[in-house]
């Protein structure tokens, strides 16, 4: 594989076809460094090519101080090696930010808050102008999981040497570990909040961002009480599926929960401006591994896309899926298919590792066994797919066929 991610940027197509190769651990997770990793961090580094433009092109725009400090900011993410730049961005909550609309110079100045506390970015420091934090006059900084306010003013950020300086404009300061904090707490009522983790995820459900996640289903106004469900799920996918809990730890490093529908039924959603939250409602162990399987699939495969579409007709969505009502494009056939091929292949392990649950999840695997054959026979028929996606077709009918 190429060195960094620099000279993965610049791969011509025979080079291309050459990294995606046969898609191994694409279908079904395989171990840490194959292509899903790899086009998950030439992700992260698109979206801070994507950032240090959208800053430039503030700056043009911008006069005085508000043009020096995206200068500043510019000049920072120029700095910046391939792998620390990717990390800086790779956050779930930077993609949303990056697919708004670009917004005033003040406003993009925000972008710094994917700056503190990122590897290599230690004695960065900037002054955030109150516009930057927002109609709520909060912003998350991911990688310190911390939730600051403005207070009506400007607010100077300092990442220093093992910990993170803030001083607001009338007087207030804090320092904090560089690490973060591990749990909740009002350090400064009104300035400066650090949100809960749930075995090392940062809960989102208090972040801004948190407004923008679209959901039929509305987060959980609380849910402290259902983590310990998550926790519970997580041990149990390592327990049926080592490797599909440990690609999960990887593709996943937020979280959302959402409430529970009337009934319990559940609810979950990959969002590409979300990429790398696990959003989801939690009832039960065996409900959050199945998720963690499901969603953990679409997060694994969706940064592939932007390395080659698989599919070279997926423009309308005129086709039937067995997972949904409404018409879908072929590609949402595909990830059906994906998707539930392995919640199939996990509750088949499921049954082997702790065989007291195989009667209760039986009946699940059959079912969905038998959407999977009846979804891939119409994928198969109807894909055209491009000189990798038949590679990757091959491998997922292989798998299909195989229930």
């Amino acid at each position: 594989m190429p060195r960094d991610l620099a000279e993965a940027l610049r791969l011509g197509e025979a080079d291309r076809l050459a990294l995606l190769g046969d898609l191994e651990g694409v279908v079904f997770p395989g171990p840490a460094g194959g292509i899903c990793d790899f086009a998950a961090r030439l992700g992260d580094l698109a979206r801070a090519a994507r950032a240090r433009r959208r800053i430039a092109a503030a700056g043009l725009c911008a006069e005085g101080w508000t043009r020096r400090a995206l200068g500043t900011l510019t000049a920072w993410l120029d700095y910046l090696p391939p792998e620390d730049l990717a990390a800086a961005f790779a956050p779930a909550t930077a993609a949303k930010a990056l697919s708004r609309p670009i917004g005033a110079p003040e406003q993009e100045i925000g972008l710094a808050r994917f700056l503190i506390g990122a590897p290599g970015c230690a004695g960065f420091r900037l002054a955030l102008p109150a516009a930057a934090f927002g109609d709520q006059g909060w912003l998350y900084l991911p990688h310190v999981n911390l939730l600051v306010g403005s207070a009506g003013g400007t607010v100077l950020l300092a990442d220093e040497e093992g910990e993170i300086r803030l001083f607001w404009t009338d007087g207030a300061e804090a320092a904090l570990p560089r690490s973060g904090l591990e749990q909740e707490a009002a350090i400064l009522p009104d300035r400066l909040h650090a949100l809960p983790r749930a075995g090392g995820w940062p809960l989102l459900n208090f972040a801004p961002e948190a407004a923008l996640l679209d959901n039929p289903v509305p987060l959980l106004a609380d849910p402290t009480a259902s983590l310990p469900i998550l926790a519970q799920g997580r041990s149990l996918l390592a327990e049926a599926w080592p490797m599909a809990a440990r690609a999960a730890e990887r593709a996943f490093h937020a979280l959302f929960v959402f409430e529970l529908l009337p009934g319990g039924g559940t609810s979950s959603v990959s969002r590409g401006d979300f990429q790398g939250a696990f959003a989801a409602s939690l009832r039960d162990p065996v409900q959050v591994a199945d998720l963690l399987s499901h969603e953990g699939a679409h997060t694994r495969i969706a940064p592939v896309y932007a390395l080659d579409p698989l599919l070279a007709n997926d423009a309308e969505r005129v086709h039937p899926s067995p997972w949904r009502s409404d018409p879908r494009p072929l590609s949402g056939v595909m990830n059906g298919v994906h998707a539930f091929v392995n919640v199939c292949e996990f509750y088949r392990r499921l049954m082997i590792a702790r065989p007291d649950f195989a009667a209760g999840v039986a009946p699940i695997r059959d079912h969905e066994a038998e959407r999977v054959r009846q979804a891939w026979a119409y994928l198969r028929g109807q894909a055209r797919p491009t000189q990798v996606g038949e590679i990757f077709l091959t491998k997922l009918g292989a798998a299909a066929e195989a229930l």
